[in-house]
């Protein structure tokens, strides 16, 4: 992904390979190596107010078993628990910012994660359940997986 600060002009973007998948039915995937889900972390943890970030869309490749490519990621700070939300290819992450930092270590924990042995990808599901302590109810289950190196 691009990442970029809509309220600065710098011309060097960070790139990472992170590509995101979604379905009609607002299911939503990132997926990544362990180096590129570090940098979002720090992106979720960055106090800016809002970052766009351009994800990587796989050429020659199907979205399947999901239904489409997200193109952008949008990680808006604001009051409150953590609203995830698709809006046609982009995925919005906004919260406040020590919610936005409990995310940020959950995905630290799994690009951390020692590599598995059972051939199944280290993946961490984040879904709203009654209580939960920085998700909203409306959010969108979010599915993150760290690829291997």
């Amino acid at each position: 992904m691009i990442c970029t600060n809509p309220c600065d002009n710098t011309t060097n973007p960070t790139v990472f390979d992170i590509v995101g998948r979604y379905t009609t039915n607002y299911d939503v995937m990132l997926e990544g190596k362990p180096q590129a889900l570090h940098h979002l972390a720090v992106l979720l943890m960055s106090n800016v107010q809002l970052l766009k970030c351009v994800l990587q869309v796989p050429r020659f490749s199907s979205p399947a078993p999901y239904e489409g490519f997200l193109t952008t990621l949008c990680i808006i700070q604001q009051d409150g628990a953590i609203q995830i939300k698709r809006e046609d290819n982009t995925l919005v992450i906004a919260g406040s910012g020590d919610k936005l930092s409990m995310l940020a270590k959950g995905i630290t924990y799994l690009a951390d994660a020692p590599k598995p042995t059972s051939g199944i990808e280290q993946h961490i599901q984040i879904e709203y359940y009654p209580g939960h302590h920085y998700l909203t109810p409306s959010a969108l289950p979010l599915i993150i997986i760290a690829k291997e190196e």
